[in-house]
């Protein structure tokens, strides 16, 4: 089942709680690095101060997954 919900602490935790094999999907740069996407081989990346999923993910003891998509901004 796919789902959606806001992005918060307490959300992303309950979900990683509520039963074995739940995962969850952020964008960490969100708005913010939206609005900097240019056409160009130069990518700005939004993830200062944006760690506390990682200490989530830990504490539940989910897997991290790291993804970058490359050419996103030259669509």
């Amino acid at each position: 089942m796919l789902g959606i919900c806001d992005a918060s602490k307490e959300s992303c935790n309950y979900i990683l709680e509520k039963s074995f094999g739940n995962s969850i999907s952020l964008v960490l740069g969100g708005a913010k690095e939206s609005l900097d996407a240019r056409p160009s081989h130069e990518y700005i990346l939004t993830l200062k101060n944006r760690k506390g999923f990682v200490k989530l993910g830990l504490a539940n003891g989910a897997s991290l997954v790291p993804v970058f998509s490359f050419g996103e901004n030259d669509l």
